[in-house]
């Protein structure tokens, strides 16, 4: 139920649950039910086996699973069954991470495509790479470090996981995401540094250029022409 009219009852099997939730649903004539949260333990003393899962609404009114956690931290630990899977792509590649985990971009429930290039894979480096050879698991948590575009157009590294959902992004980039196709042909080492960083400023002065916000008489005193200040302007 919505957090302000949660209530508890207690069942025996899953589907006494879902004959309620459905009979909840069917009431709701409002729609004013937007999730559920069912908790699944046992009823022994000192018994540590406790863990909750955290259902939405769709569009259909469906239930759609969205989280899954124990009752003594925010997640459920599940890094024993995290995976080595072998993957196709290298450092420098353009991709897109489309899990809808809560895991997937760090982000909960706030989902979005958004292309990235690859910085490396953390199973790359030398101990997980050792961990593997000697039959070890995996201790990546399936992640790896990537270069994206926040919201202020900066660019960025930062973790993204579930490395096992991750596509080739075959669109063109636009806007302010070209920035990545450059850091992308750099990490390739098939541009040079020289080159990298003459792209990285046109590309950034394209999209937010520092002169916008100074005024015609402002640019003019500069030296500008009348043609480089509709330019400036995106006329």
């Amino acid at each position: 139920m919505d957090g302000k009219d949660e209530y508890e009852d207690i069942y025996t099997t899953f589907k006494e649950v879902q004959k309620d939730i459905d009979n909840e649903i069917k009431k709701d004539e409002e729609q004013e039910i937007i999730s559920f949260r069912i908790r699944k333990r046992e009823f022994l003393r000192n018994s540590k086996y406790n863990i909750g899962a955290e259902y939405k609404l769709n569009n259909e009114r469906k239930l759609e699973m969205v989280n899954i956690y124990d009752f003594k931290s925010e997640w459920l630990d599940i890094s024993n069954i995290c995976l080595n899977i072998p993957t196709p792509f290298k450092k420098g590649d353009l991709l897109i991470a489309t899990s809808k985990t809560p895991f997937g971009e760090g982000f909960v429930l706030n989902y979005e495509r958004f292309p990235f290039v690859l910085d490396n894979l953390i199973f790359w480096n030398k101990r997980c790479l050792e961990n593997f050879k000697r039959g070890g698991g995996d201790s990546s948590d399936m992640e790896g470090i990537g270069y994206l575009i926040n919201d202020y157009g900066e660019l960025y590294s930062d973790n993204i996981f579930d490395y096992d959902s991750w596509e080739y992004f075959e669109e063109e980039l636009e806007g302010i995401d070209r920035l990545l196709k450059p850091v992308s042909s750099l990490f390739k080492e098939e541009i040079d540094i020289t080159l990298f960083i003459s792209a990285y400023e046109k590309i950034k002065q394209e999209h937010d250029s520092s002169l916008y916000w100074f005024t015609d008489e402002g640019l003019k005193l500069c030296g500008f022409s009348e043609k480089e200040i509709l330019e400036i302007r995106g006329k």
